[in-house]
């Protein structure tokens, strides 16, 4: 499931979660345009100037655009208010930044990966999410990918890659899928990596994290990226997710 396609706009409520893809952000929005954009608050400008280099902060607002983009039509798919002035990103549970909706306890789960030109973002109103994208047309040099096969795969992911020839796509399908289970449970791939078994049987969408229960989905997007997506279940009996929409957005400049 590749996700660029258009999956379904028939939402009938909150459950589930959707997937957008933001290709040539810089050409989209350009500098100029950074400065104007009503879209963003301004918090968001105030932590842009965190940044010590220009082109760092002016990514930034760009992530922040497309989230916001993002978000709108989320909400929209499942009947919710549009995005208010008074909705703030916030420090969730985990220590992951939520969109706190103004005047509600509930807050809207989100998390985004960005690599050179394109981004991916996934929104989940009833779970934890994590996204990774990655660009395969990295080199990749065989002593890194086995070191880090030595320490974070387990001996399964390991043979797999090994049976591809260590075949980097290989590889990165495996790390896609432990970076978005990570990333979903708000820890980091460098002490929880290991931790993350992505050994599930052909066309199965669910693996273990830490004893946990994980919908995962993935894919591969033109140009050289592949992704993954991650929903923390923690009741092994709960229904399996839908991806409400997964398409790629442009927002406006």
């Amino acid at each position: 499931m590749s996700a660029s396609e258009d999956v379904s706009h028939n939402a009938a409520g909150p459950s589930g979660f959707s997937l957008y893809v933001f290709r040539d952000i810089r050409a989209h929005l350009p500098s100029r345009a950074l400065g104007s954009r009503s879209a963003l608050r301004d918090d968001d400008y105030a932590e842009a100037r965190r940044y010590a280099r220009d082109a760092d902060a002016e990514d930034f607002l760009r992530r922040r655009v497309c989230l916001y983009a993002g978000l709108d039509h989320w909400f929209s798919l499942i009947g919710y208010p549009s995005l208010g002035s008074d909705d703030r990103i916030i420090r969730g549970e985990l220590g992951k930044p939520v969109l706190q909706r103004a005047g509600g306890s509930r807050y809207t789960a989100f998390n985004l990966s960005a690599r050179s030109d394109a981004i991916l973002l996934g929104v989940s109103t009833d779970r934890e999410i994590g996204v990774d994208l990655e660009d395969s047309r990295r080199r990749i040099k065989p002593g890194s990918m086995r070191a880090v096969m030595d320490y974070y795969f387990l001996p399964g992911e390991r043979n797999l890659v090994r049976e591809a020839g260590e075949d980097p796509e290989a590889f990165l399908r495996i790390w896609t899928k432990k970076e978005a289970a990570v990333k979903a449970r708000g820890l980091s791939i460098g002490s929880h990596g290991m931790m993350v078994d992505t050994m599930a049987e052909d066309g199965d969408p669910w693996f273990q994290s830490g004893g946990l229960k994980i919908f995962g989905v993935s894919g591969e997007l033109t140009g050289g990226y592949i992704w993954s997506a991650a929903l923390v279940c923690p009741d092994p009996l709960d229904r399996e997710p839908r991806l409400i929409y997964g398409n790629s957005l442009i927002p406006d400049a």
